[in-house]
């Protein structure tokens, strides 16, 4: 039997992951096709998603559409990048990013990780 990690998912998986997920904390605004839009932290990130906390409890539903905008610097935010709810619970959503902007996500991701590093080394 596989036993689950403290998040609830199982080492096999973690191990059929598509794209594997890293540590990575930002404010993000997430808008619903709807019209509702909650501020958010990302927990992690992979190339082809994200798993975000609100600060307040939602009324989102898995199958929704949306667009996430993460805040790199203080104030300025990113392009919106368009999106679709995998699971929602109290105060986690897991958005799948659109395929058509998986590059263009994972290059802004990549320059903002190597600017933290280029900054903690100096």
């Amino acid at each position: 039997m596989i036993s689950p990690n403290s998040s609830g998912i199982t080492k096999k998986q973690l191990e059929n992951r598509a794209c594997s997920r890293v540590m990575f904390e930002k404010k993000v605004k997430l808008s619903l096709e709807n019209g509702a839009a909650y501020d958010a932290t990302t927990q992690n990130i992979s190339l082809g998603g994200v798993n975000v906390f609100t600060t307040d409890e939602h009324e989102c539903q898995a199958g929704q559409s949306a667009f996430i905008q993460i805040y790199l610097d203080k104030n300025k935010s990113s392009q919106n990048f368009p999106c679709t709810l995998v699971r929602c619970e109290a105060k986690l959503i897991s958005l799948r990013l659109d395929p058509r902007v998986v590059n263009s996500f994972g290059l802004l991701i990549t320059k903002d990780i190597l600017k933290q590093k280029t900054k903690e080394t100096q």
